[in-house]
Parts: structure tokens; C-alpha cells; sequence
């Protein structure tokens, strides 16, 4: 499968500045499968340990060793000699050694010749609550499930997904069916790497919600392993409310309807937990969309799962839905269509957005993204031929100079007149929902123009 952390990968091998990587997921997103592509790939040979099952070398990781005894011991259990910049020297499962952040940091420092990459499944079981890692030990990558056009590369729509980064909207216009006939696949499959593997290999639905439920009931059961002692049962909850909370027009997560009895102050911790953990992603709101957003926070938000497939799954929503495209986007209040727009920032724009809503909550901004010190308003639906109500509100109020509307209708970008302001005009983008890729850069093109 074709991924674009191994682009990457291949980055940070060839930078002159390299320290030991950290690539960062929950299970299931590819991490053991992208580092072993890469190290038969790019490197003579790869020397891969996996503290979870190599009991020795777990204990010699957790000693008071320097770095080069920590090398020699590898090369003796393993067998494999090490070589500066052709070994890909891969530590898997570094949650089992206890100070790993400490080993890194000695590797980084005592053997900056050699190649290293470490690999976690549960970052907020390696680390404390709120506690990152030191910024000059090492770099960080997290690796999330397959982008939408990843997808399309996966089931043998190369020339789809190719296509798309040209950005020439007009050609484009002609292969809007396809487009979104490979959406709706993506909406059910999702970017799970073995679901999709499977899928391709035999074309059974069947087969696609048995992975999906197995891997959700793998995060269940992680819980229970991994949580800290006491916070087991509230994060349980908190995963099984998400999709319900989704399930409603404001989309906004709140504490009191997880649970009869539990608000904020029990279930904020353990909410953070499976944030940092990378199991859902939050979307803070904010009182005013004015720069820097993150200083205008009012701690609400949106929680969405991390992956389509797997909301899908946790939705029951039945394969044959796929046959319905207007059905299927519109219910659940656009839920589906929100899931993949923040799903495909997080792995395009680079960004993390933020949302705004009035006070009485009758008017909204999806998703506010920063832009060459400007804040944009993105408007999301999943219905083809939408009205705008929420943005121009939103226009009419604040004056952006770029707004976005994300739907299942073809791409339009037009200057309008600025809802309230007749002398001012305004850049709509119409960008269909299987180009939330391009939003990055259609929004800088926009911006430039005017």
C-alpha cells in the first residue's frame, strides 16, 4: 500500500539534522507494516525489536546502559551487525521499557550516526496526562489510518487519486460520479490498512464489518489492559457515547449525557486519555474567530473516533447504504460528512482546526481554519445542492475574505457579494467532499487572488 508517512520517513532519513524518530498510533493504523516496508526498502538490512515479546532486551532497555551498550546488546540477540546509515535499527512497542523517553534521549546523544525509529501503540500509557516529550531528543510523526485518496491508491484507483492533486476542476467535473461512488466506499470501508487489504483481496462487506467490529472490540479491551487503575469504566463510556453525541445537530460533546451521575470534573481525565492516545480527536470551540484561536477556547468541543470505517461500524449503518448516496450523507445530521472532512485535515491540511457557534447556538461554523493570518469558515454538508444559512450568517457577522462550503456538489469558486455588504465582496469555494485534500491549497490560491 502506498502511504504518505513513507515519504516522510524517507525525509527524515536523508536530513542532515536526523535524531531517533518517534512514530506514534493506536494499533491497528500500520505502524509495524510501514516500518518493516521501509527498512527492506531503503536500508541493507533492518534490525527490529519488539519489547512486547523480546523479554532480554526489555530488561537490558530498562537498565542504567549507554547508548552503544544498548547497540551491542541488539546486535548480540538479534544477530545482526549494525551499520551506521545502512541498518534501519526499529524499537517496537516501546511502552513495555519504562524510561523510554530517558533511553531515547541517551541514544540521541551517544549514537547519533546510527538510524533509529521507535514505534508505540498508546502514547498516553508511555507518558503522563499532558506531559509531551522533550522537543531535542528526538522527532515525533503519528501515523493515522489511510487518507481518502490513500484509499483510492489501495483498491486500484491510481489514476483517481492522481488526478485529483491536479486541481483541474473542469476536467475534474466529468469524473464527479466516480469520485463519489469511491467516497461512499471509503465512508464504509474507512483507512484501517488490514480492512482495506482484506476488502481488496476478496469484495466482501461482510467480511469488511467483521475486521471493523474486531477492532473495536481489540480498543475495548485496551482499556481495560492500559488505562490507569479507576478510569477503565468512564472511558468505556465515553467511547460508547461518542457516536450517540454525534447523532445530534450541534455535534458538541457534552460530559453530562455520557452517564447518569458523571460530568466534567470525572470523565475530563480520562477524555484526555483517549485524545492523546490518539483514539478520538477533539475540535475545540471558540467565542470569537479571531487570531490566535487557541487563546479564544471556551473548553467545549466536538469529538469525532478516528477513523470513518470504524464510526460506520459503531453506527451499524448497513452496507447496502451504499446504494443510497443521499441517504447515506444526510443522515445521522452530517455526521458521516464532518467525520471525513476532519479526518482528511488531519492528514492534509496540517493544521488543527477549531469551530465556532453563537451563543444561542443557532448559528455555526463548522470547522475555522488560520490562512496567511486570515480565519476561514468552512461550512459542511452532506447534501448535494446546499444552502448556505450557517456561513452567511457567520459572513454577515464576521467578514471573512475566503469561506468554504464542503458538499457532495461539483467545484465552484466565485467572488459574491459579502452577505449584509453589498460595497464588499467575498471568495465562495464550493469544494466537493472527496477533495478535502486540496482545501490547504485552494484556500492559499484564493487568498493570493484576492
Amino acid at each position: 500500500m502506498d502511504r504518505e508517512a513513507y515519504k516522510k520517513l524517507k525525509s527524515w532519513r536523508d536530513s542532515s539534522s536526523r535524531k531517533p524518530l518517534l512514530l506514534r498510533g493506536v494499533r491497528h493504523v500500520g505502524k509495524t507494516w510501514l516500518l518493516h516496508e521501509f527498512g527492506r526498502h531503503e536500508y541493507d538490512r533492518m534490525a527490529y525489536v519488539d519489547f512486547s515479546r523480546q523479554s532480554t532486551l526489555r530488561e537490558v532497555f530498562s537498565g542504567s546502559y549507554s547508548g552503544r551498550e544498548l547497540l551491542l546488546a541488539v546486535q548480540l540477540q538479534l544477530g545482526v551487525k549494525l551499520y551506521p546509515k545502512r541498518t534501519l535499527i526499529v524499537l517496537d512497542e516501546i511502552q513495555e521499557v519504562p524510561d523510554i523517553v530517558g533511553v531515547l534521549a541517551r541514544l540521541r546523544e551517544e549514537t547519533p550516526e546510527f538510524h533509529i525509529i521507535a514505534a508505540e501503540s498508546r502514547v498516553a500509557h508511555t507518558y503522563p496526562v499532558g506531559q509531551g516529550l522533550p522537543s531535542d531528543a528526538l522527532e515525533t510523526m503519528f501515523l493515522r489510518p489511510m487518507s481518502y485518496t490513500e484509499f483510492l491508491r489501495a483498491v486500484g484507483k491510481t489514476e483517481l487519486a492522481d488526478f485529483l492533486e491536479t486541481r483541474d476542476w473542469k476536467m475534474l467535473t466529468h469524473f464527479h460520479d466516480d469520485y463519489v461512488s469511491q467516497l461512499i466506499m471509503y465512508c464504509l470501508i474507512g483507512g484501517m490498512p488490514n480492512v482495506v487489504h482484506n476488502f481488496v483481496k476478496r469484495q466482501d462487506f461482510r467480511i469488511v464489518r467483521t475486521l471493523q467490529e474486531n477492532i473495536l472490540r481489540d480498543y475495548q479491551e485496551s482499556f481495560a489492559r492500559l488505562a490507569r487503575k479507576g478510569m477503565q469504566k468512564r472511558l468505556s463510556l465515553l467511547w460508547d457515547s461518542l457516536p450517540r453525541q454525534l447523532d445530534c445537530p450541534t455535534h458538541k460533546f457534552r460530559y453530562n449525557a455520557v452517564a447518569p451521575g458523571l460530568g466534567a470534573r470525572e470523565l475530563e481525565r480520562p477524555m484526555t486519555w483517549l485524545v492523546e492516545s490518539g483514539f478520538v480527536r477533539q475540535i475545540p470551540r471558540v467565542t470569537t474567530p479571531e487570531l490566535p484561536l487557541e487563546a479564544h477556547r471556551d473548553g467545549s468541543f466536538k469529538g469525532y473516533l478516528l477513523d470513518i470505517g470504524l464510526l460506520t461500524a459503531r453506527l451499524d449503518l448497513p452496507m447496502t447504504s451504499f446504494l443510497e448516496t443521499s441517504r447515506l450523507f444526510d443522515h445521522y445530521h452530517g455526521t458521516l460528512a464532518e467525520q471525513i472532512v476532519q479526518q482528511e485535515m488531519a492528514a492534509s491540511v496540517g493544521e488543527k482546526p477549531h469551530y465556532w457557534s453563537a451563543p444561542r447556538g443557532n448559528a455555526e461554523a463548522d470547522f475555522l481554519l488560520q490562512s496567511s493570518g486570515m480565519v476561514i469558515p468552512v461550512d459542511v454538508t452532506g447534501i448535494a445542492n446546499p444552502r448556505a444559512k450557517k456561513l452567511a450568517y457567520y459572513c454577515e457577522k464576521f467578514h471573512p475574505p475566503v469561506a468554504v462550503r464542503i458538499s457532495l456538489s461539483k467545484y465552484q469558486c466565485r467572488r459574491l457579494p459579502m452577505p449584509g455588504r453589498a460595497d464588499t465582496e467575498y471568495t465562495l469555494i464550493d469544494l466537493p467532499l472527496y477533495a478535502v485534500s486540496q482545501l490547504a491549497t485552494e484556500i492559499q490560491s484564493a487568498l493570493d487572488n484576492i
